[in-house]
Parts: C-alpha cells; sequence; structure tokens
C-alpha cells in the first residue's frame, strides 16, 4: 500500500508511513468495539456518557502531542491509541454501571431482523467506501504538489471536521434512536416535521459558518496552527481549504 504513494515522497516518509500502518493495524478491533459501545449506550438514551468517550480521546491525544511534540508521528500514534483505549474503557464502565446487557458472545445470527439490518446496511457501506476512497485519492493528489500539500489539506480537513463531529454527529446521535422511536410508533408525519426543522437549521448554521471562517478563519487557524515550520503562508492556505469544506 506504501508503494502507491507518490515518487516524490522520500524514503523516511515511506518508512514512517510503513510503521504507522502496522501499528494503526491493531486500531481495527478497537474502533469497532468504540462504535459498537456508542451506539449501545445512545440506544439506551446515555447521550453524555457516550460523548464523554471521544472528548476525552480528543482531550488525551491533543495533550500527549502537545506535551511531547519532539517525538514526531510517533507521539501522534501513541496518543491516538491511548486515547482510543481510554475510550474504550470508559465505555465498558458505563455499560456495567448503568446494567446495560453486552450480548457480544452470544450472537443470534438467524434473528428475524438480521435480514432487514443487512438490506439496509449495504447502501450505507457502498456510500461510506466511496466517501473514503475520495479522501484518500484527494490526498493522493495533494502529496504530487509537493512538500506540506497534505499537512495543509489534513489541519483543514480536521478543522472542518470540529464542525461535523460537534454539530452533526452530536445530533444524529441523539435524533437516530428517536427516530426509531418514532418509526415504531408509526408516526412518519413527526419525523417530517422534525427533518424539515433539521434542514432549515443546518442551512443557517453552514451560512454562520461560512460568515465565521471568513472573517475569523485566519485568526483561528494562526492561534491553534502557526508555530515552528507553520508560517503565514501555510496559515493562508489552511484557512482558504476549510472555507472551501465548509462551503
Amino acid at each position: 500500500i506504501i508503494d502507491w504513494l507518490p515518487p516524490t515522497s522520500t524514503i523516511a516518509v515511506q518508512q514512517a508511513a510503513i510503521t504507522s500502518l502496522l501499528i494503526l493495524a491493531f486500531s481495527a478491533l478497537l474502533n469497532g468495539l468504540i462504535d459498537y459501545f456508542s451506539l449501545l449506550l445512545n440506544a439506551h438514551h446515555r447521550y453524555v456518557a457516550a460523548a464523554l468517550g471521544p472528548a476525552i480521546n480528543a482531550i488525551v491525544a491533543s495533550s500527549i502531542l502537545f506535551m511531547w511534540p519532539e517525538w514526531g508521528i510517533n507521539n501522534l500514534i501513541l496518543g491516538l491509541m491511548i486515547g482510543m483505549l481510554l475510550q474504550l474503557v470508559i465505555s465498558l464502565l458505563v455499560s456495567y454501571k448503568s446494567g446495560i446487557r453486552i450480548r457480544l458472545l452470544s450472537f443470534i445470527w438467524r434473528h428475524a431482523s438480521l435480514g432487514r439490518v443487512y438490506q439496509l446496511t449495504l447502501p450505507i457501506l457502498l456510500g461510506v467506501a466511496l466517501a473514503n476512497a475520495n479522501n484518500t485519492i484527494i490526498q493522493f493528489f495533494a502529496a504530487t504538489i509537493g512538500d506540506g500539500g497534505v499537512s495543509i489539506l489534513g489541519y483543514a480537513n480536521r478543522l472542518h471536521g470540529v464542525f461535523l463531529q460537534v454539530v452533526i454527529m452530536g445530533v444524529s446521535a441523539v435524533l437516530l434512536p428517536n427516530f426509531a422511536s418514532l418509526v415504531a410508533e408509526d408516526k412518519r408525519k413527526q419525523i417530517h416535521v422534525v427533518l424539515q426543522n433539521i434542514f432549515r437549521m443546518s442551512l443557517l448554521i453552514g451560512i454562520v459558518m461560512v460568515i465565521a471562517i471568513s472573517a475569523m478563519g485566519a485568526d483561528i487557524v494562526t492561534l491553534l496552527l502557526q508555530r515552528g515550520r507553520f508560517d503565514q503562508q501555510a496559515t493562508e492556505n489552511v484557512t482558504f481549504i476549510w472555507l472551501i469544506y465548509t462551503s
């Protein structure tokens, strides 16, 4: 996989990518378990607990990176893995304290609802696969423009992701269980009204975000990132890409 990187990548970058990929391969299982418990907690209306795990994950990973920046990419990966482990532990503890039954080892493969779940899952998997492939292709093209291309794209994507995680993912974690209840009670008209309100709210928030980034985006990037080799030109590039993402 690393060999697919553009030929402009240096040997040092390729070696670091290989090491990182070997370590991050173990995160697939952690991610699966974390997502499972997050869905489980949301389904039992433990929204604060479900949101607490990702918040602690981000705080721990960022703190480790801030305190020991000299470790470079190794520090970034270490913080990510420790943050994920803490998030999993928190989910397990909250599930246990809340009396939520966990049945990972007693899965009913022939459950009557599984067929319906598979039908709903397949189109979602296709959309997720295309979205991730799109991100990967964009990063490959960014790597061809020279040093800093992938980093600029990554910083802008992260800043944009803060909005998505806090607003969209946060709201959806609350809405999806409620939507399931409304569907089960055959209250489809209420779902239509809620979706209309969500669309209006999302449109308003999007417009506000574009205006805010246009006015204060450069100041925010300067405050958060402009240090070391991250100069004024990098700030302008990240701000511009961030604005495009949000638009």
